[in-house]
């Protein structure tokens, strides 16, 4: 049996269950989908791998699967110490939730947590570098992941504090001088 469709550019496909043995397939039928598709198969199908043509499997007795749904109730905040704080709202049936981001311009995002919390805190950021975040909640079913959609949490600049310990000196008639503590990532001070 062979597939006679392709699923191209179907960033909301999160998976595809068969319910036979599996099909002679084109690699990479289904092209730019979620970055966490996995296709779903019965206990018993034969002809499946994992990986399967390219693919995350997972093998199942039920294909009647419920997924957690996409993270509400978003925030994302700028911290002290060039760290950012991302938290959501938690989802009934999720397992879990893993974390991504991605840094400046490129387009690829890369896990940076797996977690049970609805909150995580990154650290040691780069001052000045644009930092986007985006979370998905998952199922897990025979102990793989199976995901829902990724929700992007929106682009975060990472700006220098301001100065502190501030002084203010008069060492001559007309003539001032301003000095603060150095600030972590900062290029110059505008006064």
């Amino acid at each position: 049996q062979s597939i006679g469709f392709a699923a191209f550019n179907c960033p909301d496909l999160m998976y595809v269950a068969f319910t036979g043995d599996a099909p002679q397939i084109a690699e990479k039928a289904f092209v730019n989908n979620d970055i966490n598709f996995t296709i779903l198969y019965k206990i018993g199908s034969s002809g499946f791998t994992n990986p399967w043509n390219g693919y995350r499997t997972v093998q199942t007795d039920d294909l009647n699967i419920e997924l957690p749904g996409i993270v509400k109730n978003r925030t994302l905040k700028m911290l002290s110490n060039a760290r950012v704080k991302i938290s959501w709202g938690a989802l009934n049936g999720a397992d879990g939730y893993d974390v991504f981001c991605k840094k400046g311009t490129s387009d690829d995002y890369e896990l940076v947590k797996n977690t049970t919390d609805t909150d995580f805190i990154d650290e040691n950021l780069e001052i000045g570098m644009d930092y986007n975040y985006a979370v998905s909640a998952y199922i897990l079913i025979n102990g793989v992941k199976v995901y829902d959609s990724v929700v992007e949490f929106g682009d975060i600049t990472i700006l220098p504090e301001a100065p502190t310990y501030v002084k203010v000196e008069q060492i001559a008639k007309d003539e001032l001088r301003i000095s603060w503590d150095a600030v972590l990532g900062a290029d110059g001070y505008i006064i």
